[in-house]
This record gives structure tokens, sequence and C-alpha cells, in this order.
């Protein structure tokens, strides 16, 4: 992944709504709007106001309302004025959005960029307090399994909601070696309960994005990313995700 991925990169990509539906791809991209074609014979035109973006996963971009949201507002046969796309609500999204991320009329901010979790496997991991807890062995839809040794083996079943991020290097989990040794240390897979409990009772890390089902490239509280390679030891801010927070 980049540190600056221009909008134009994005043309082609499918896009999805907030309720994980199809909204076709990318056609072309204004200052104003995405526009997207869905279908081959019976084709819709949505024309989405660009700040209405939500995030990007390397493969779709997912935006802030529903599949009905924009059929019912944003799908016209041609190009719309501007006018039509304008309301007090998005006037507000796009000064919001302006202020927390600057570059957003010419890229993808940076902290949008989120990365699928089958993209992690064979990664290292870490703990909160940096120490070493092996290599991701596999995703299951609860948890992360990270496997450390090679003759005498321990598996971690990392619930994914104490996953903080990704920085280009390894993965990032919220919780000390011995909070993880302690709690998620075991010879076989959680049941699904089991598995259950522990996300009802963790606390929601900035990294899970439900929205996309994907993994935040940014580490809070972790030197800053691989989109922005600084080794700066100042802790990254928290990330935020548009149309989440």
């Amino acid at each position: 992944m980049s540190d600056i991925i221009s909008w134009d990169k994005a043309i082609g990509t499918k896009v999805k709504s907030s309720d994980d539906e199809d909204l076709g791809k990318v056609q072309s991209i204004t200052r104003d709007y995405i526009q997207t074609k869905k279908g081959t014979v019976s084709k819709s035109y949505y024309f989405i106001p660009k700040y209405y973006l939500s995030g990007y996963d390397g493969d779709r971009l997912w935006v802030s309302l529903s599949k009905s949201e924009v059929e019912s507002r944003f799908e016209k046969e041609e190009e719309p004025e501007l006018s039509e796309l304008e309301t007090p609500e998005y006037a507000q999204r796009r000064t919001t959005v302006m202020e927390r991320h600057p570059e957003f009329a010419t890229s993808i901010p940076s902290d949008m960029v989120q990365l699928p979790w089958d993209k992690i496997i064979g990664e290292k991991v870490k703990s909160s307090d940096k120490k070493d807890l092996g290599d991701v062995e596999s995703i299951a839809s609860d948890y992360v399994e990270a496997k450390e040794g090679v003759v005498s083996k321990k598996h971690y079943f990392i619930p994914k909601y104490f996953i903080q991020g990704f920085d280009g290097d390894k993965l990032c989990a919220s919780l000390t070696e011995d909070e993880v040794k302690d709690r998620f240390e075991r010879d076989s897979p959680p049941s699904r309960p089991q598995s259950s409990r522990t996300r009802r009772t963790g606390s929601m890390c900035a990294g899970w994005n439900p929205a996309t089902r994907s993994l935040s490239t940014a580490c809070p509280g972790w030197p800053k990313s691989l989109r922005q390679r600084s080794r700066s030891t100042t802790p990254a801010p928290p990330t935020t995700y548009l149309g989440t927070s």
C-alpha cells in the first residue's frame, strides 16, 4: 500500500454501501462526486457525493450510506447539478472531513485506508508492551490465531477486538504479553460461546472496522503506520472512521 492513493487510482474499483450491498464500479471521479455503474444490460448509475466515502480496503470503496439511501437520492441518468447533491447535513459533513483531511480533494486520506484480514497471514504479532507473540497462523470470524515457536509451539487465539492495527511490519495488540498468555493461550480454538463472551466484555479497538470487516493500517499508541513511515516515537492518534464515529 502506498503512502498516498490518488483518486484516479480508484477508477474501476468496486463500491459497497454501509449495509454491504453492491453499488457497482467507479466510472469517474470529479471534485464533487463518485460516479458508479452497476449492471451490464440493465444499468444503474449512481452519483454519490464524494464526502460520503467512509473507507478503502485496497479492493473496494465503502460509503457511509445504505444501498436504499443511495438509490433513492443519487441514482440518476445523467450528471446532476451540484445543487441536487447539496444539503445542510452534507455541507456539515464536507466541512468536518476537510478539517480532518485537508488532502481529501486530491487523494484518499491515509487513515481511511484499511487492510482485509486475509492479507495479514504470516505477519508478526506484537503485544502492547512490544513483546513477540509469534506469527499470524489463521484468521477466524472472531479471533486471530498467533503461533509462537517452532519446536515448543504456543498458540494464542486473540479476539479481533483487541487488535489495534497493522503498521506494515507487525500486527499490534492492545494487551500486554502476560495478558495474552493468561487469557488466550490454548491448544485448540475456543468454542463460539467463549469467543462471543470475550467480544461482549472486551473493548473495541480503533483498528477493527465492523462496517468493512477490515483492519486499519494504523496502530494507535505505536509509531506511525506504513502510510506515514515516520520513525518518530510520538504515539499516533486513534484512527477515526468516518460514518462510524
